[in-house]
């Protein structure tokens, strides 16, 4: 491996360091305290099966 191929996999290594610090960065500050509120209503509003052989309006 060459100097300059050496040079660009250390630059290479080091952009996606700080992207992914960055990234990790803003999900501690804007997501990991989040929490998802879900009613039991909802989700069986959603869950419950359909019709078995509805037309849906044909």
């Amino acid at each position: 491996m060459s100097a300059i191929e050496r040079r660009l996999l250390r630059h290479l290594l080091i952009v996606v360091a700080l992207k992914l610090g960055v990234l990790t960065g803003l999900w501690w500050a804007f997501v990991h305290d989040r929490q998802v509120t879900v009613q039991p209503e909802t989700v069986l509003s959603t869950a419950l099966p359909t019709e078995v052989g509805a037309t849906h309006d044909q």
